[in-house]
């Protein structure tokens, strides 16, 4: 193996596990699986399989990102700029926060994909965030309030306009936080 392979295999990672990536397999899986699926032949349960497969994949590569922000201090400039300005990582999250993949509704109830299965939620605990969605978060702040990004990163009118809807959605998860537990008594 050559020794450049192995001096920065970062940018690779930035290149191939990007949101727009996750944003595919979300538009993929997001179809609900029908009777017809169960009843199905062995290359229509392979297709199944596969896009189960890449859903795992793409919620992996969010992890990997929020790994990436955290230690965006200490990598080098051109992974930074890769994150910041050839993919537009924050822009690109704002899908994931104003749609989320990893909650849909099945037959009336509540959904969310949770430790690598989609797992019932009671309509109390539907605010509850799961590990996937602080990914994102943790991911967002990560890279908006690092020094090195701010200074990085040129906010135009259009990166603002797309950023407030995430200010938008904090407001709106802590309102219903706080309607949650006034209806529980947690609150006065």
């Amino acid at each position: 193996m050559p020794c450049h392979a192995v001096r920065h295999p970062l940018p690779f990672c930035v290149a191939v596990l990007t949101p727009s990536f996750f944003l595919f397999f979300w538009f993929v899986c997001r179809a609900p699986l029908s009777l017809f699926l169960l009843r199905c032949s062995s290359s229509q349960g392979l297709r199944q399989q596969l896009l189960d497969i890449g859903f795992g994949v793409a919620v992996c590569a969010t992890s990997l990102l929020r790994f990436l922000s955290d230690h965006v201090n200490v990598l080098p400039l051109g992974v930074v700029s890769r994150l910041l300005h050839t993919h537009d990582v924050l822009l690109a999250l704002v899908p994931l926060v104003e749609n989320p993949p990893w909650t849909r509704r099945r037959g009336g109830r509540m959904e969310k994909f949770s430790d690598q299965r989609w797992t019932v939620v009671a309509p109390r605990d539907a605010a509850m965030m799961t590990k996937l969605e602080g990914q994102v978060w943790l991911t967002i702040y990560n890279l908006m309030m690092d020094k090195a990004c701010r200074k990085q990163y040129q906010y135009n009118t259009h990166r603002k306009e797309v950023l407030i809807k995430v200010r938008r959605k904090i407001v709106q998860h802590a309102a219903r936080r706080c309607q949650q537990q006034q209806r529980c008594g947690r609150m006065n």
